[in-house]
């Protein structure tokens, strides 16, 4: 996460005269779960309450775009291959164990396979499996035939999640399956019946009835127009706010869910996968319930011939906190000296920027006070 200049309008009063109808990133954010969020090609950034800066640019995006991908399935294949052996060769380059964490779903289960299809055997002595009983039940015949008695598991649970990411994150690479769910928009399924509808309909009879939000939709028809993405309907809508705003969030889950620093390796936040998601048709998104992520359930197929698994398995809510316990009501920065800062969500209302302001302004100045020396840009990792 990063925030922009000290000097900016962060304290500003006079911005509240423009929150007065609605914030205009409060969509995403009420998506979210937290009412601070970056996009991280810049654009939408200048009207975010927070004013955060982004990670790349529109330049980079742009470059993004111009990659042709003739057969989205065979790229995505070779970039999951070469993804996961990548990790793994860094890890034993670097004497580092690697801690997998894995539910059953989707995502991590792409990421398992990857594995399994490159690890040599000194590899596997380095490798550690951070799962939890659900896990056995999402997909019980890979744990059977590729888990079990073949690698070291370190269970969590409730009480202990916590403690384990930190001591794992602490001895070796945490590799997870995040930004998988970005790749393919987070919340789509969430969206039925109004995966075809206009989102501008959307935002307006849905999130927002009876509040005038012509500036909010103006906002991101700039943006969108900004960055030449044809963004029309509710499904592209949505995946393009995971992909461009959610990112940057969920790539460092781990370190805010064990409340520490390390090595933590989201296997998706890759370029590969960014271009992946830039070529597949905006319709093979949602075009069919059980279709959703189906080029990475075949992904898997191929490799366990598992074919129930490829055709019936959905999405679930299988993230690292729903796995082994309930979700934080704190959002953590993790900023420039390794300090965590933590602010309570339950306290901030998603479309109130004057009180939002109000809790965020003294952790804001402590960090800039503590942490920074700079005039102008400042990084919060």
């Amino acid at each position: 996460m990063r925030i922009l200049n000290a000097e900016s309008s962060l304290y500003s009063d006079d911005l509240y005269d423009n929150y007065k109808t609605v914030n205009p990133l409060s969509f995403f954010e009420k998506l979210q779960g937290i009412p601070i969020v970056s996009d991280r090609f810049g654009l939408m950034n200048q009207f975010s309450t927070f004013n955060l800066a982004s990670t790349h640019d529109k330049t980079y995006l742009l470059n993004l775009k111009c990659y042709s991908v003739y057969n989205v399935q065979e790229f995505l294949n070779n970039a999951v291959d070469k993804r996961g052996k990548e990790i793994l060769d860094k890890a034993y380059n670097d004497v580092k164990h690697i801690y997998l964490l894995w539910s059953g779903g989707i995502d991590s289960t792409a990421v398992f396979t990857s594995m399994l299809k490159s690890i040599s055997e000194e590899q596997k002595k380095m490798f550690h499996v951070v799962m939890s009983p659900r896990g056995i039940k999402e997909y019980p015949l890979f744990y059977e035939k590729y888990v079990q008695d073949k690698f070291d598991i370190i269970w969590t649970n409730k009480k202990n999640f916590a403690d384990v990411y930190k001591e794992a994150l602490n001895k070796g690479y945490v590799v997870t399956g995040d930004c998988g769910d970005q790749i393919y928009g987070s919340h789509i399924l969430e969206t039925l019946p109004y995966w075809f509808s206009d989102y501008r309909d959307y935002l307006r009879e849905v999130w927002y009835p009876n509040q005038n939000i012509d500036e909010l939709i103006g906002m991101f028809e700039y943006a969108f127009n900004e960055y030449e993405m044809d963004i029309q309907k509710v499904h592209d809508f949505i995946w393009w706010m995971n992909f461009s705003c959610k990112w940057d969030v969920v790539s460092n889950s781990v370190k805010y869910t064990a409340k520490t620093y390390g090595d933590e390796i989201a296997f998706f936040n890759h370029k590969d996968f960014e271009i992946y998601a830039l070529n597949i048709p905006h319709d093979i998104h949602v075009s069919e319930y059980r279709e959703y992520k189906k080029d990475m359930k075949k992904y898997i197929y191929d490799f366990t011939g598992d074919k129930e698994y490829y055709i019936q398995k959905m999405k679930v809510g299988s993230s690292k906190t729903n796995l082994s316990g309930p979700k934080s009501m704190s959002f953590d920065i993790l900023t420039e000296n390794k300090k965590l800062v933590s602010y309570p969500i339950d306290e901030i209302k998603d479309c109130d920027y004057f009180e939002a302001l109000k809790i965020l302004n003294p952790i804001m100045k402590t960090i800039l006070k503590e942490d920074f020396v700079m005039e102008n840009s400042y990084a919060i990792e």
